[in-house]
């Protein structure tokens, strides 16, 4: 009974969309002035039924795009633009068949003393697509 009021509680938080069942299937966390990095034991990865994902707009230290994402596999929106991602897009990207929009778009200011902003990297465009 407590988890039933526990998921209640959760449906009703702005950003956050369940299904008739009370499962999460919407997370929208973009513009929380969120820094750190995702570690592979975040709740997040436990989210199974989520569909829609937008972490835009926050700050996560430059850290890579989290791999584990490919194991959310009922996404089908992934919104990681402006996050302040890095490094390699992980090749796992390409396994998340139900995908329907992925927005990868980064901060881009280059300016004579120091290097772009944010980087993200295609380790093999046609593996990814």
């Amino acid at each position: 009974m407590t988890r039933g009021i526990k998921a209640q509680n959760c449906c009703t938080r702005s950003g956050i969309d369940c299904d008739m069942a009370g499962r999460v299937i919407g997370l929208d966390i973009s513009h929380e002035s969120i820094s750190g990095r995702i570690g592979n034991s975040s709740g997040l990865f436990a989210l199974q039924h989520l569909r829609s994902l937008n972490l835009a707009y926050n700050y996560f230290e430059e850290a890579q795009i989290p791999s584990r994402l490919a194991n959310l596999t009922n996404l089908t929106n992934l919104n990681l633009s402006k996050a302040g991602f890095e490094g390699e897009i992980p090749i796992e990207i390409s396994s998340m068949t139900r995908l329907v929009t992925l927005d990868l778009s980064t901060f881009y200011i280059q300016t004579l003393l120091a290097d772009p902003i944010s980087k993200l990297g295609i380790p093999n465009l046609k593996a990814l697509v």
